[in-house]
């Protein structure tokens, strides 16, 4: 199952985008014997051949629950495409009751929050402000979206087999991680700002004390949400919590 360090590498590759963790590692530069790329990269050919790849592997799976784990992947991959071109693809709302309507967490629940991350990040955010409305409307909703959150940024360190894991309410993690990750993306320019936010207001109301246990990320956590109130891009509902 992905995570976020494994899907940086893969958008390394796809994107260009040098992972945080390499950014920060501070690693040494090393002597080359004529010219080298800086990091791993995909021609124009081999890019174009992997989010078609990722299209055929969503279209698979998207009617099969026993393989919904790969079609949300593809679909979260196929959001890496700068090209805006797999925004066609990338399963329609619609097509989800998620966004429509209240809905309890199921498999299906995660499926349709990674093609609304997807779509967030293809430049159309209403389908995740759709889906924060309607889908976390009851506590195991929080707990699911919590435990993938910690999974996501190795809180979670064991690996998982499917997705069941997420409405697991005894699951044991601290919170200090997922709060700076948050804390490091309250920016009102991120595709996925609508749902930081309420995810923000959810771990501190799980993880009551993390902030205080964090005086560093808590001081960085007021000055980002105050810069936060002074933009008109939040949703009602983020600009609530």
């Amino acid at each position: 199952m992905l995570n976020h360090a494994v899907t940086d590498l893969i958008s390394w590759a796809v994107s260009g985008a040098e992972p945080r963790i390499v950014q920060h590692a501070n690693l040494p530069r090393t002597e080359r014997r004529g010219p080298g790329a800086a990091g791993p990269a995909l021609d124009a050919s081999d890019r174009r051949q992997f989010f078609e790849n990722l299209r055929m592997l969503a279209d698979r799976a998207a009617s099969d629950d026993d393989v919904i784990l790969l079609h949300r992947q593809a679909c979260y991959l196929g959001s890496l495409d700068r090209t805006g071109a797999s925004a066609s693809w990338l399963s329609p709302p619609r097509a989800f009751p998620h966004f429509h309507r209240a809905e309890p967490w199921t498999p299906r629940w995660v499926d349709a929050r990674s093609v609304a991350t997807s779509l967030a990040r293809q430049g159309d955010r209403q389908p995740l402000r759709d889906f924060i409305t309607h889908a976390h409307g009851d506590d195991r909703s929080e707990l699911a979206g919590l435990n993938y959150w910690a999974f996501w940024v190795g809180e979670i360190d064991q690996q998982q087999p499917d997705d069941s894991y997420m409405a697991d309410s005894s699951l044991r993690w601290r919170g200090a991680v997922l709060l700076r990750h948050i804390v490091d993306r309250l920016d009102a320019d991120h595709a996925f700002i609508d749902l930081n936010v309420h995810t923000l207001w959810a771990l501190l109301q799980a993880r009551p004390g993390v902030a205080v246990a964090e005086p560093e990320t808590a001081s960085l956590l007021v000055t980002r949400s105050q810069r936060l109130m002074d933009t008109a891009e939040l949703s009602a509902r983020a600009r609530g919590s």
